[in-house]
């Protein structure tokens, strides 16, 4: 199987079976479209049963099993729950049950049909990790009796919009501190102070960006303590967490819960942050941290999969003081005038 653009094709000898989308790329809501083209030589046309193009989308969670220590335990004993999305199928030719041996009539010559899927309304983006993914697939599928079926896989990508993305509920696992544009909390030592603050520049209201949008982070921080602070750093961490059943003996909520927590933007080089925000006791800094948001990344909830997003401060006093840490949610969608 081979890929060209917006053509996916499965090529052997005279036989020929191609996908054409219009666009791989799609928001919730809207329609795939598109057309399947297929050659099949005669010799082997009298054998082809059915031609059926389907469109499914699926979100699945996968889980190592924590019970087993090898890996080739956990490539057996694993957790993996899978539901459908949506499901539909097309079907573009079947032999009729009084035609058993005869070949049809586009033997030896290129045939085409259309099609076109709705993507429901709130479906969500597509999204791949080691743990879990949402996939909308379209197949085209040729059946043979008896030989073995032809599949060729042509992959969408559905997106969501940045309106969606502000509809979305807060399902964040993590304790975030505020939805509010400035966050400040004071950490009491056990020789002084030390407050932090993020402030978003420039952003009123909900903090919801396009993928690809730079955001400017004001960190302020306060060290009225007599320790030293070692480390001060701002992120963009992305935070995902995936649900499966449980099988017999998980039987408790911790057991059907993952949380993978992932460094996805940090300051560009020179600024304080950036070089490691390592200051005296009594000193203070403000400091203008720009995060870039990488492509194809956005905020997404559903029944297996939450994506949320978070601007990360964390704030290092010298030995053996905790870490301390500031969450400032944000959410993340496309834009539809950058996509189309």
């Amino acid at each position: 199987q081979s890929t060209w653009g917006n053509i996916h094709s499965n090529s052997l000898l005279m036989q020929r079976s191609e996908i054409h989308l219009d666009t791989n790329q799609l928001f919730a809501g809207e329609t795939v479209r598109g057309s399947v083209t297929i050659v099949v030589p005669k010799s082997k046309a009298k054998h082809l049963w059915k031609v059926a193009v389907i469109w499914v989308g699926t979100e699945l969670t996968y889980f190592p099993d924590r019970y087993h220590n090898s890996e080739n335990d956990r490539r057996i004993h694993q957790d993996e729950t899978e539901i459908k999305i949506c499901s539909q199928d097309l079907i573009c030719w079947e032999r009729p049950e009084s035609d058993q041996q005869v070949a049809p009539h586009f033997a030896d010559k290129a045939i085409s049909w259309k099609f076109a899927f709705h993507i429901p309304t709130h479906a969500p983006s597509s999204f791949e990790s080691e743990n879990g993914h949402i996939r909308y697939n379209v197949f085209l599928r040729l059946d043979f009796m008896p030989l073995a079926p032809i599949v060729v896989n042509a992959i969408v990508h559905v997106l969501t919009p940045l309106n969606a993305v502000a509809a979305l509920p807060n399902l964040n696992t993590v304790p975030f501190c505020s939805h509010a544009v400035k966050v400040t909390e004071c950490y009491c030592l056990a020789r002084g102070e030390v407050s932090a603050s993020i402030q978003i520049e420039g952003k009123e209201g909900p903090l919801v960006y396009a993928s690809g949008d730079t955001i400017q982070v004001k960190v302020i921080v306060h060290n009225d303590s007599q320790v030293t602070i070692t480390h001060t750093t701002v992120q963009l961490i992305q935070i995902v967490t995936y649900r499966t059943v449980p099988d017999s003996i998980r039987v408790n909520e911790a057991m059907m819960t993952q949380v993978r927590r992932i460094v996805v933007a940090t300051p560009s080089k020179g600024t304080f942050v950036a070089r490691g925000g390592r200051f005296p006791p009594g000193a203070n800094i403000e400091s203008i941290a720009e995060l870039t948001i990488p492509p194809n990344y956005t905020t997404l909830s559903s029944k297996l999969i939450t994506v949320d997003y978070a601007i990360r401060l964390e704030v290092k006093p010298q030995s053996n003081l905790a870490m301390q840490q500031i969450f400032v949610p944000i959410s993340i969608g496309y834009d539809r005038v950058e996509k189309k």
